[in-house]
């Protein structure tokens, strides 16, 4: 019944400009200490990149600017010395990707990744081959 009233209250705050983030919050915390108190461990949120969603990650300190660190967690609801983490669900970043690449915009690696993995440079582009203007038909991930 709980989860239900839950699931309900979530539903009512989405629907269209009425959406209100620290409503959601304060839902997806409940629902985390609760879950806590039954022995279930949560350290994680994962939500898609929407526009209500990014509002949520905002209230909870999260950020990743194109040349800022990201800070990707916030103080637990539940105990303030972990970390509650805050991640983008993989479809959504690898839509995310492709859009960038396909629209020729700037992919940048951190100096880290660069050195782990012993590429050439720092940027990621689309390579399209000259005889097709379709990137979804003929392409290749280049580093260089």
């Amino acid at each position: 019944m709980e989860t239900e009233t839950a699931t309900a209250a979530i539903r009512s705050t989405n629907k269209g400009a009425s959406f209100d983030a620290s409503t959601v919050l304060k839902i997806i915390f409940d629902i985390i200490r609760r879950c806590e108190t039954i022995g279930i461990s949560i350290d994680c949120v994962t939500s898609d990149m929407g526009a209500g969603n990014q509002v949520i990650w905002k209230l909870c300190g999260i950020v990743a600017t194109r040349y800022g660190r990201p800070k990707t967690t916030c103080a637990h609801p539940c105990d303030r010395e972990r970390d509650l983490s805050f991640l983008a669900d993989a479809p959504h970043l690898l839509t995310n990707l492709r859009g960038h690449l396909i629209r020729q915009q700037k992919v940048q690696l951190g100096t880290k990744t660069v050195s782990k993995y012993g590429l050439r440079r720092s940027e990621v582009r689309l390579f399209t081959h000259p005889h097709t203007h379709n990137p979804d038909i003929n392409h290749a991930l280049i580093n260089f």
